[in-house]
């Protein structure tokens, strides 16, 4: 089911409560604010927020470095998932980064999760190695690319 009036458009710093609290609902172990920041800042064309009704429901935060695109987060409210959002996000953001001459993209991906690395591989990344202790709670972490 595709949700009509679902509008893409740059994140401002006034959706930014909006978004820590799908942050919140979203992820077991929440980003602080100062980490999207880090995405916002130096590079805002690279933050989108998927808006229904009025209502902030999605996110994707990426940026361009060393001439690679990388996909920092990214997240859904549960009642909108499976609805094809996150994926619309990745596209525009990809298409983003193609813009501006980007020709490969990553991402980190928990190894338990399961879900998150269905949709990478569905979307076309691969793994291309393993991070041990990526995440602040000692997580390993795959490393995923695309080419594009």
């Amino acid at each position: 089911m595709e949700l009509k009036n679902l509008k893409l458009r740059q994140f401002s710093t006034a959706d930014l409560e909006q978004v820590l609290e799908i942050v919140r609902v979203c992820f077991a172990y929440p980003y602080p604010p100062s980490y999207l920041e880090k995405f916002y800042q130096p590079y805002p064309q690279g933050f989108t927020v998927a808006e229904y009704q009025g209502r902030i429901i999605a996110y994707i935060a990426g940026q361009v470095k060393n001439n690679v695109g990388h996909i920092g987060s990214i997240a859904v409210l549960p009642d909108f998932q499976r609805k094809g959002i996150a994926k619309k996000l990745v596209n525009f953001l990809i298409n983003h980064f193609k813009e501006k001459g980007v020709k490969k993209v990553t991402a980190h991906v928990r190894i338990k999760n399961q879900r998150g690395l269905a949709f990478y591989k569905k979307m076309g990344f691969k793994i291309v190695k393993t991070i041990e202790k990526l995440y602040p709670d000692g997580e390993d972490g795959y490393l995923m690319e695309k080419e594009i």
